[in-house]
Parts: C-alpha cells; structure tokens; sequence
C-alpha cells in the first residue's frame, strides 16, 4: 500500500498551496496559521516535511527553530517573488528546496514534496536529462547504451529491477536480453512462458502498463505473473522495431512504489523505450546492410566509390570506373596490372603494408592514407579472401581539408574565449571595496565596470546588496562560490575565489561575471530540436516541416525549405514559406538560386544582407524576382553527393549578422536531414540487393530452419544437374554425400549456439546423375535469424591446380614473412629473404651442412630449446599433416634477438612429405600487450592513490614506461598563482636541472601545450623555432596535456620519435589521470565540508553548555526573595567549577 506523507504548512492564509497539497490522496495535510502555532504542532509528531509560506515568517530563522526540534526534517520555502539570497542559501542547505509561488502551484510542490519525503534516493527529473543526453553524445562504447538506459532508469524510478525482452506471442515466449537487478528469475538470456508475466499486459492495448502496488490489487495478487516474480510494482511498455512487436522495456522492484507512478515518470519512460527502439533499429540496419554487402561485393558494379579487386598474387582483376578515375587510369590499363607494379610508390606506403596484414591475419582492414603522386588522402577499407583481396576506397582529400580548417576555428574560438568578451574580472579588497573592475560583457545591465572602482560591493545596486555580503564572506572564509543571477534581462553566471598570503590567510577576492543568456537559449533550442527528431509520431515529413518552422522562428525568416538538386534542376520538397509563395513540389532552376553556390561549395553559406555581402548574387532570379535579402543554407550530403540544401532566407537584410550559433544550428538541422536521407538509401539499398540476388552468377543458397532449399542460384542449380524450381522444399543433404552432410548439419548446429559467424569447410556433392564432384561449403546465420544461406563452389580446378604446383609457390605471395621448406632429413628446400634476415642466415646457402647441424639449424638450437625441443628430431614429430603449430621464440637475427613467432605445417608433395613454416617478428604485438599491461595496472593503482603527488607520480612512470624515455616532470596548475608547479620528478632531470623551476606563463612548448591541450613531440630540441634558456643535456622532449590539471614533460638524452601507438596510449594514460585528479579535487572538496561541518558542530555544543550555566542561574534568582541571599547563592551554582580566565582563541 502507499504511504502516506505527513506535511505541515506554516501558513493558513495560503489557500492556494493548500489546495496543491491538498489534491495529492497519499499527503496528510495540517496548516497551521504561524510559527508558534506551527511549532507547537511539531511537539507531538514529526512530520515528513514542512512547507513554509514566507509571508508568516522568515525561512530559515523558522528552519533553525524547526530542526532544533527534529533534526534534519525535510523543508520547503516558498516565496511570491523571486529571493536570489534565499535561493542561494538553499541550494548550500541539505535537504531545503526553494520554490516560487506561481511554480509551486502547478505541481511542483507537491513532486518536491513526495522526492524530500520519501524518495529521497531518486534521480532527480533535471539530473535525469543531463544524465540522458550525455548517454545521447557519447560516441563511445554504443554496445553498452542499452544498459546505460537501464541504470538510468533506475535511477530516476527508484527501481531495483529493469530488463528489456524479446517476445514471440505466436510461440508464447519471453526472452530476457538485457537486465539489471539482483531478482532471481530476471537475467539476461532467461526465458519463460509470455502467460507467466507482467508484460503480456503491457504489450495489449495502448502498450503501456504502470502498476505502483500489486499487492493491493485483488486482480494482480492472483495473476501467475504475481506469484512466479513477485514484484511489488512495475511500469513497462511495448517495444517495436519497424512496426513490429519486438518486446518490452519494464522496471520494476519486489517493493511497492510508494505512490502512483506519475505521468512525469510515464513520459520519460516512454521517452526512453524510444531511444531503445532507434537502437535496436540501428543495430539491425547495420547488420542486415553488412551481411548483403559480403555477400555481393564480387558483382557491385558502380557502388559510389572506388573498388579493386586482386587475385592473391596481388594482379588487379576487377576495377570499376569510379576507382579508374580517381587513379587516372583507365581500366584498360590497370586489368591484369600487378598492383605494385602499377603503382610502385604505394610500396613505400602504408598500403602496401595493410593489404599484406589483411592477407595474413585474413581480417579486413580500414586506414586513411595519403598517396604522394596523386597528391591525394584516401579513406582505404580491404577486406580479405584465402583467394585474393577487395579493397573499397575513396577520395577524402576534401574532408580531411575540412578537418584542419575546423581545428583552426577551434583555436581561434579557444583565444576569443580567453580574452571574455562576454563578462567582466572583479579584485575586492578586505574591506568589501572594488580594486579593479575591467571587462566588457556588462554593457546590457546598470553595472559599468569602470565606475566600480573604489566603491563599496553593496553600492553599485541595491537588490544585490544581500547576495554580494554573503559571496564576499563566504569567499574571504576560504570558500569557493558559483551561483547565477538575472541583470538587465540577462543571465549571468558569478565565480568567486579567495586570493590567499604565503601563509594561506585570504587577503583579497576574485569574481568572474560571465553572460550564459545565450547559452540558455542555446540549451533551449537544441531541446527543442531534440524533442522533434526524437518524436516517435511523427513522419521524417513531419519532423522536417517541424524543424523548417522551428528554424524560421529563431532565425526570424519568413522563409525555410529542404530542397532536392537533379542537374539543372532545383525542386522544393519541404516548404515553410507565407501563404501564396512557394510550395512543396515546385521546381525552378538550380541557376536562379542562392544554393547553387552551397551546392557547389558543399559548404554553409551565410549572408546577413546579400546586396553587401554577395552582390554578384543579386543578378540571380531568387534576387530580382523573389527578393532575397538575407539567406543561411548548408548542404545536404547523402553519401559522397550532395542532395540538395536545408536553407532558410527573407525578403529584408538581417539587422545583425546571422550568429556562429545560429549557423551551427542550421548545419546541425541538415546534418540530421542527411542522416535520415542516408539512412533511406541505405534501406532502398538493401531492398535492391535482394533483388539483385536472383541475377547472381555465383552458387549461392539459402535453405530454411529445416535445411530445405528456399533458394539456389541458376550456376548453383546448373553444377547440381537439377532443375532451379525442383531444388525448393529440398533437404540440403540430397546434394551432399553422408560425410559432409553430417558436417554441414554440425556446422549449423555450431551458428545456432553461437548466434553468430560463417563456417567454411570442404566436402562432396552429388550430381543428379550420381556424379559426385569436390565442393567448398560456406554457411552463415543472417542477423534476421531467417535460416541460413551460404555458397556451395566446385573446387576442382582448384584441387588439380594444388597437386601441379608446389607448395612454396604459394608462400611466396606473402611478402614481408619469413618462409622456410625443409625436407624429412633436415635439408634445406626453400629460404626466403626475409625468413634468412630473421634467423641471421644467408639465402645463398643451400646445402644442409651450412645451415644445419645434428638435425637442427646450426646456430639456432636455442630457437628449439625455447620451445621445449631438442633438435629438429622432436621438431618434426611435433607438427602434424595438414595441421598448424605455432611456435614463440628468440631468434639471433641478422644484428640482435628478435621474438618470433614460428607456424609449422607439414605436407605430402609428391608423395613426399616436407616441413613447411613462417617466421614473423612479434616485437610490435609485445610491445602494444607492454602497453596495455602497463595503462590497465596504472589505471588501477591511481584509483588506489592516496593524494594528487601518488597520481601524478604513477602517471609519470607510467609515461615512462610507454615511450622509453628514461626522465620527466608532471606539473600541476596552481589556480591562484596562475603557473605550472612541479609535482612530480625523476631523480634524473632533478639532478641535471639543479632543480625543476615554475612556469608562468611565456611562449615555454610546456605551456603552449597546456593551452593548447594537444600532445607535442621535439625529435630535436636544438633545432624547434624557439630558443631555449637551459642547457640540459636532453635532445629529444614529449610534452602530454593533462586536461586543466596541467602538463606531463618526458625527455630523453637522444633523438627518438612518437609512435601513433605510443601517443593513443598517452591519450588514455592522460585522460585517465585527468579523471583520476578530478575525483581527488571533489574528495577534497568533500573533507573540507566535512571539517566545517565538524567545527560548526563544536561550537553549537560550547552555546549549549554556556546556556545551560546562564538558566541555572537564573533558577537561583528566581528562587531568593532578597539581594543578599542572591550574592550567597549565586558563587556557588555553576557546579563548583572553578572560573578560568578568558582568552580570545586564535583564527581559524
């Protein structure tokens, strides 16, 4: 059952809080008309919270008398017009709301009331946006938002139980896929009958079922769902994924919730089965995308980017005309073309070195890279076969040129910002007065920072005086402030921070007044945005004629439209325009636009007054006949074209130039237009994939949960011997013989526990007429769990071609891997360049007795003994026929040891059996595994630090131990001095400097790089632009921004350089420190609190023990009738202690 709250209102003339309150069924209301009324009801009970109306008396003088009573009661002020000193006051006061009046009326007092109450606990709904739109912009780990929904869930529901189910109402099965929560029945990948649970209701009807008690509800308490889960409440809601039931998103808990669920709490869970659904859409749009991509790419002809083909002996088979292009060829020329021999500078590329990767490791690979003779960046993504290598690409010098300018206007924004144009800097003195006052950000208000100077705080205007008081002594207290106010009708936010002596004592303070007016508004508008594209309802139709009214309104045009561009044409396929205009399905000519030139830039085009700014535009029809004044456009891109524009324009010039804001606001809008563009194409894609899969020319097929054929390509059918149509309805195992029959059904088998992945393996088919051919057998498990489909091919050529050829033909095409042959007796076969260059041989030697000895290779018997070998004896009976044995050892090489890893495989050519192996140098995996090894135990041993010199000392091992460098320094910037002071040391530097000095300020490459925030590495000192005072003996130095917190410096005393593995783990050893120091700065900020809280404690116990003294004193003189017998007793009342004398305690 609920329980019921018990509210006092100190205030029986405030009908209108009284009715609020009044309306909730689970508050017991009592008014009491003032204090001493209101007090004197509180000596019998305590109530669950009081609410004061600040006309019968002051808050928080009520508040002291109140908690005098019961400590720590929850409290709730409200006033009729807005008191920033008592809003202040109460955001610093534990468990104290404040409220305006008109606000308190509509709800939010008796919400307030219910969460101070007994809920405590609970999200607050603010917090629970924040917390949801940063789950939204996170662009890390998407595999993991699922269950971040749920935590928050949870957290704002006061729930212990949260899931998301997959349901099947044909089969009546309940399927758990994610879950939270301890409840027994309740994990992931737990299943149950649908009739057992709660959630068969809530996917009937309107899909949304809340229950706060189920144990007070005779038609639950019965339910089966009720008796096998037992939760005491539950609110969940029907989940669906391109229109159709998928299951449920549901919270929950074994406890009642202790009132009705709101529709506060409704909406936001309905808010947040949205965003699962966009999800789970997402996740299975990329994946049925994926899958028909793999299994067309050998017959996409023209796919809007480059694509190559080669054979496995890297001769180029397939390239289309776009890839032709880009590379200024024709297909002429490049078909039959080594690769290499095509382009020979890519060799000396990363190209050449990512396709072999791909081809070894057989996993696809993705890189940008540049080639220097075509003077061009190119996104690369190669995806492998045992047969050769497909490789997509295309031409991204345009946005990697964008990428540099954005960074650029980055800077430049971060200088700007350091300047404060919008705000003003305060230095006050010990006596309250204004020392100096500079800025401009203060023009729209009363205040005029020039003529501050000298004044008192409480003089320059009257409705701050309280508020400046209480910051300026809570400042020279030691105390850092932050808080907002409202000025000349903008929004102010005000920093303070003490200015302290060598001794620590505050001698002045500062204030920081920044305007954030346009930061609200700009919060506002992308709330606003959000709430349209995030709108389950509505059509993209819909959501973008919302977003053109919405845009026309902030922007004050008249005009907003999303266009399409065909050629010359220029149509209108959204329109928020006057009535009689323009409208959705016109065309005019792409010419007479203004979006000619966004299109053709594919860059944001923004003109204030086009007559100004652009007046060769002014010839344009969109100028003479339509009138355009002023126009903000940006491109739509789906894919790498552009669609067309998402603009909006009026017919008079803007009286202020269109904003940065305003501009991002629009480029934000388009973005999301292309998005949502791309994204249909995507869909239309697969649509046509499926069709373009009766035409394939490769035997393909598909077959049901049966293995029944439901689909075979026309080559498929031909290599069979059967009819294309006879095929369907049959078993899979008619075509095979027994053994790979058998084989195919355990490989099925296999996807079917696993849920995912392709297996490949060899076998035999059986022709109509009883010929039986060798086949390779492909069958993988698509995302949509609708059977299997795969490839069947005819290998014979392929076996014949292998019993022709010898085996080391095939080594030879991986390039870059050592390769050794040898025969039963240890003689030496094969040695290729690579292979003698990491065993220290010499190619040139063919005979057993130079390079072998007893059986072994002579010189290397400790490559054998690392393995735990004894000579090539042990060896050979090792490795097995047709099998692959991975080896690890230390090979001299050609000048120093070398880790190898050896793979062995033997093989019969000719009847005869030989040893095969690759050897290939694992130095760089090693080093990235040190790597990991090294930031995973820092990570832990900084969560374990006891202080910020423990952090800042591991992160500088750490640095250390990532690049090698053997010295370093970690500063830490010092807020009040304003410089970077040394932290943490080695030995090294300490000893070769004569000690590690401060930084303040300057053009030091240390502090450039805190400003900056960007890791800097000088190969050569001596040689940087800038001169260097020191003359330590260190050439190379690596400089890693650690966020706000400051700089790490690590040198070394010779020229090295920076790998991009080695600065992605300074990037993480970095952020990790910065979140470390972060958690060290809120503790200590919590031990301060505490220490107050502590102090303030101890001196409230002193006033007690004082009062106690001084009333029973008074008890004597009440007592004695006359002055004498008041001089006889009063000496001897205060308990005999004798009297000490005062002395004033020092300042603390």
């Amino acid at each position: 059952m609920n329980r019921d709250v018990s509210v006092v209102l100190f205030g029986d003339g405030a009908p209108s809080l009284a009715d609020e309150l009044g309306d909730a069924a689970e508050i017991q209301l009592r008014t009491v008309p003032d204090a001493d009324a209101g007090l004197e009801a509180l000596a019998d009970s305590r109530p669950d919270c009081v609410v004061c109306d600040a006309t019968v008396a002051p808050p928080f003088e009520l508040l002291d008398r109140v908690r005098k009573r019961h400590a720590g009661v929850p409290f709730v002020a409200v006033t009729a017009d807005h008191d920033p000193d008592l809003a202040v006051r109460a955001s610093r006061s534990d468990r104290v709301e404040y409220l305006l009046g008109s606000v308190a009326t509509e709800g939010e007092l008796t919400e307030r009331v219910r969460l101070l109450a007994g809920e405590s606990g609970r999200l607050r709904h603010e917090d629970a946006l924040v917390r949801l739109q940063e789950i939204l912009t996170d662009d890390g780990d998407s595999e993991r938002s699922v269950d971040r929904l749920l935590e928050l869930g949870c957290a704002y529901l006061g729930t212990d139980v949260a899931f998301l189910s997959n349901i099947d109402r044909d089969d009546d099965r309940f399927d758990v896929e994610y879950a939270l929560g301890d409840h027994d029945r309740i994990s992931p990948g737990a299943t149950d009958s649908l009739s057992n649970t709660y959630c068969r209701r809530a996917i009937d009807g309107e899909g949304f079922l809340g229950v706060a008690d189920t144990t007070d509800d005779e038609g639950w308490t019965g339910d089966p769902a009720y008796r096998r889960y037992g939760l005491g409440c539950y609110i969940g809601a029907r989940v669906e994924v391109d229109g159709r039931l998928y299951g449920t998103l549901c919270f929950a808990d074994e406890e009642p919730h202790p009132r009705q669920f709101s529709d506060r709490e409704e909406t936001f869970v309905a808010l947040l089965v949205a965003l699962v659904e966009e999800e789970l859409e997402r996740r299975t749009y990329e994946s049925e995308l994926g899958a028909a991509r793999e299994d067309l790419r050998r017959t996409l002809e023209h796919i809007g980017e480059g694509f190559l083909s080669l054979d496995d002996e890297w001769r180029v088979t397939y390239v289309n005309e776009q890839a032709a292009a880009v590379l200024g060829r024709t297909r002429a020329e490049l078909l039959g073309e080594g690769l290499w021999d095509a382009f020979p500078e890519a060799t000396d590329e990363r190209f050449y070195e990512e396709y072999h990767r791909a081809m070894e490791r057989q996993e696809p690979v993705t890189f940008e890279e540049r080639h220097d003779p075509l003077d061009k960046w190119f996104e690369v993504r190669a995806y492998p076969a045992p047969d050769g290598l497909s490789v997509f690409f295309r031409d991204v010098s345009d946005r990697r040129a964008r990428e540099r300018e954005l960074r650029r206007t980055r800077e430049q924004y971060r200088t700007l910002a350091e300047n404060l144009p919008n705000g003003a800097v305060f230095l006050i003195d010990e006596d309250r007065r204004f020392q100096v006052a500079r800025g401009g950000g203060l023009s729209e208000t009363p205040l005029e920072p020039a003529d501050l100077e000298g004044r008192h705080i409480t003089e320059p205007l009257d409705q701050l005086d309280d508020l400046a008081v209480e910051l300026a002594e809570a400042t020279f207290d030691g105390e850092s402030v932050r808080t907002e106010l409202s000025l000349g009708g903008s929004d102010y936010q005000l920093r303070t921070a003490p200015v302290e002596d060598a001794d620590g004592e505050p001698f002045a303070a500062t204030a920081v007044v920044t305007e954030v007016t346009d930061i609200r508004e700009r919060e506002r508008a992308v709330r606003e945005v959000y709430e349209v594209i995030a709108d389950p309802e509505r059509s993209f139709d819909g959501k973008v004629d919302a977003l053109l009214a919405f845009g026309c309104e902030h922007l004050g045009t008249d005009y907003g439209s999303l266009s399409r561009i065909e050629g010359d044409d220029y149509h209108f396929e959204a329109v928020h325009a006057p009535p009689g205009t323009v409208e959705a399905g016109d065309t005019v000519a792409l010419s007479a636009t203004n979006c000619e030139r966004t299109a053709a830039t594919e860059q944001t085009l923004v003109l204030s007054d086009v007559a100004a700014e652009a007046p060769e535009l002014t010839e344009k029809a969109g100028s003479t006949e339509w009138g355009i004044a002023c126009y903000l456009g940006a491109p739509v891109i789906v894919g790498d074209d552009v669609y067309g524009t998402f603009c909006f324009y009026d017919e008079e010039p803007r009286e202020e130039s269109f904003s940065e804001w305003e501009t991002t606001l629009v480029d934000m809008m388009s973005q999301w237009v292309s998005y949502e563009l791309e994204r249909g194409e995507r869909e239309r894609e697969l649509e046509r994939y499926e069709s373009v899969l009766e035409t394939i020319r490769d035997p393909i097929y598909a077959v049901d949960e049966s293995l029944r054929f439901r689909l075979a390509t026309e080559p498929l059918a031909a290599a069979l011997g059967h009819d294309r149509g006879a095929l369907a309805g049959r078993p899979v195992a008619d075509v095979l013989d027994g053994a790979t029959a058998d084989t195919f059904e355990d490989a099925v088998a296999d996807l079917r526990a696993d849920g995912e992945g392709a297996a490949v393996f060899e076998g035999t088919c059986v022709r109509a007429d009883g010929e039986r051919y060798p086949a390779e057998v492909e069958v993988s498990a698509p995302a949509d769990g609708s059977g299997f489909v795969g490839s069947i091919r005819d290998v014979t050529a392929r076996k014949e071609r292998q019993r022709d050829l010898k085996f080391f033909y095939e080594l030879v095409a991986a390039a870059g891997v050592g390769i050794v042959a040898l025969d039963r007796q240890g003689q030496l076969e094969y040695l290729n360049d690579a292979g003698a260059e990491l065993l220290g041989g010499d190619r040139g030697v063919a005979g057993i007795d130079d390079l072998l000895a007893d059986g072994a290779f002579e010189g290397y018997d400790a490559v054998w003994e690392a393995v735990d070998f004894e000579g090539y004896d042990a060896v050979w009976e090792r490795v097995g026929f047709d099998e692959t044995t991975v080896l690890e050892a230390t090979a001299d090489g050609a000048d120093a040891p070398v880790p190898v890893e050896l793979r062995l495989t033997k093989q019969a050519i000719e009847d005869e059996p030989y040893l095969f192996g690759t050897v290939v140098d694992v130095t760089e995996r090693r080093e990235t595994a040190e790597i990991r090894r090294t930031l995973s135990e820092t990570a832990g041993a900084m969560l374990e630090a006891g202080d910020e010199a423990e952090t800042c000392q591991r992160a500088l091992d750490a640095g250390r131990t990532i690049t090698g460098f053997p010295d370093g320094v970690v500063y830490r910037f010092d807020d009040d001095r304003g410089a970077l002071v040394p932290q943490a040391t080695t030995g090294g530097l300490q000893a070769a400097a004569d000690g590690v000095p401060t930084l303040s300020g300057g053009e030091s490459v240390t502090w450039q790089t805190f400003v900056e925030g960007r890791i800097r590495a000088l190969a050569d000192v001596a040689a940087h632009e800038r001169a260097y005072a020191d003359e330590l003996p260190y050439e190379s130095r690596l400089f890693v921004p650690l966020g706000e917190h400051g700089v790490m410096t690590l040198v070394a005393p010779d020229a090295r350089t920076l790998s991009d593995r080695q600065r992605e783990a300074l990037e993480i050893l970095a952020a990790n420190v910065e979140g470390d120091l972060d958690r060290t700065t809120r503790e200590r900020a919590l031990e301060a609190r505490e220490q107050e809280l502590e102090e303030r404690t101890e001196r409230l116990e002193r006033l007690n023990r004082v009062n106690s003294v001084i009333r029973s004193i008074a008890a004597v003189v009440v007592q004695e009738s006359d002055r004498e017998g008041i001089k006889q007793a009063v000496p001897t009342r205060p308990s005999g202690r004798p009297r000490r004398a005062r002395s004033r305690s020092p300042r603390t």
